[in-house]
Order: structure tokens, then sequence, then C-alpha cells
């Protein structure tokens, strides 16, 4: 990762065109998922996590990370679709890893933590595979915050909210996760070409429903470059299909533009 940007508004984004091009990645992810566990037993049923990583949360090859709210899913197959018709650019949208988890840990919960009951789970086991499956997802992400070159965070009412006036908080331990790891890992220089280097990051928020446990998270959003429509409009109007010389012109017009304090 190189840097990271607090996107404000992307409605922009939002047509036919560029949701069909965003549509068109997010399926070709989804292609990857096999349905069975199968042939992830090694011996004596102990389960495989590297081929499980390896299908179920793939790495691939991107450009842009996109944190967002699962509430605005739509927006960030958009923006994707936005990034790759008008300049050629890859992005990997976050749902299509933790989308999947659930599914995984259903198959896991049906085989190894059934109760006598149907439909009754045993609490200890139900967990001990949790915690495996959202160890395998959070370094799924890990790795391709690390490995993209710039992650875009969709800054919306969805993600980042005012609680007691307590400004930049969220609900979602999966968007805190992500933001805090912007934050820390190491940023890397593009090789392409020599150019300063910036600190990167991102920040998300998201609602909880009532009924749900609320854990609030602390954002820092410090480390994040600010990120407008009219930033993205001009972007456009000056540069246009490019590949990596796109996020160039990028980090060149956004250079005054870092949030501070």
């Amino acid at each position: 990762m190189y840097r990271g940007y607090n996107l404000t508004d992307a409605t922009f984004t939002q047509n036919a065109l560029n949701y069909q091009y965003g549509k068109n990645l997010y399926e070709d992810f989804q292609k990857t998922i096999r349905p069975s566990l199968e042939s992830y037993i090694i011996d004596n049923g102990i389960l495989d996590a590297e081929e499980i990583q390896k299908d179920w949360f793939p790495e691939v090859n991107a450009h842009i990370f996109i944190s967002h709210s699962h509430k605005d899913e739509s927006l960030a197959i958009a923006l994707a679709g936005w990034l790759l018709n008008k300049f050629g650019l890859k992005a990997f949208i976050d749902s299509c890893v933790w989308g999947y988890a659930n599914d995984l840990l259903k198959i896991l919960d049906n085989r190894y933590c059934q109760n006598n009951k149907p439909n009754s789970y045993d609490y200890d086991k139900r967990n001990y595979s949790t915690s495996h499956v959202h160890m395998l997802l959070m370094t799924a992400l890990n790795k391709m915050i690390d490995k993209t070159e710039c992650v875009f965070f969709l800054n919306t009412e969805n993600s980042v909210s005012i609680m007691s006036g307590i400004e930049n908080r969220t609900l979602s331990p999966w968007i805190y996760g992500e933001i805090e790891t912007t934050r820390i890992i190491g940023k890397h220089l593009p090789k392409r070409k020599t150019i300063n280097m910036f600190s990167t990051g991102g920040v998300l928020l998201e609602k909880a429903a009532d009924s749900s446990l609320n854990i609030a998270y602390p954002m820092n959003m410090t480390h994040l470059y600010n990120l407008t429509p009219e930033i993205l409009q001009q972007w456009e109007q000056r540069f246009k299909y490019g590949g990596e010389k796109a996020l160039d012109a990028l980090y060149e017009l956004t250079q005054p533009h870092k949030i501070h304090g």
C-alpha cells in the first residue's frame, strides 16, 4: 500500500454502465468460490487453512482496495466500475471477501458444531469455528490492503457516524480492523516512478441494528487524504484511461488535500 483516501461522496459514479462494469469484476471474483469442504481435508478430518484461504478469500491483482459499509455495496460496485471504465484501474471491493465469511462458517458449523437436536449448535464449538473463519478473513483482507497501491474508504453515514457528540466512531469491527491496518502497515513506494512517500490509511464506521451488540471503535483519519467528487472529476478531465499512470496523476492532484488533526 502507498496511499489512502477518505472519499466523502462517490454518488456521481452511480449509473447503469459503471455498475455493470463493477458487477462484472465482482462476479469474476465470485466464480472462484468453491462450494465444498471435502477437498480441504488433509488427515483425520483436519482442514487445510491455506487451501481454504486460497479459494474462499483469494488474493487478486488490483490497484485499489475499496473499503465500505455493507449498506453501500452498490455504491462501491459503481465506483469500481467507474475506475475501470475511465482509467483502466482494477478495484478490489472488500465485501467480495467478507461477504462469504458467513457462508463458510455455516458449512463448518453444520459439519462440526451441531448438537443432537436439529438446528442446534454447541456454544463452545461454535465460538471455536468462528474464531478460525474470522482469522482467515482478516488475514486475507490484510494481505489485499498491503498488496494494493491505494485504499479508498467510502465515508458515508452508513460507515461513519457521530455518537453523543463524539465524532468518527464505527460499530463495525471489520471496518475498524481494515482502517487500523492501513494506518500501521509499512507504506510501499511504487517501483515505476520515484515520488515522495506519504503515509496512508482509511476510515470506516458502520451502523448496527438496535438489537445487536454494539461496540464503538475509535477511528483515526489523520493519515488519509481528502477525496471529493470535485477532485475525482478533475482527475477524470485531466487524465483518461491509462492504468498506473492514472494513479500518479491522482497523487499529484491530491497532494495538498491531506487531512490534518
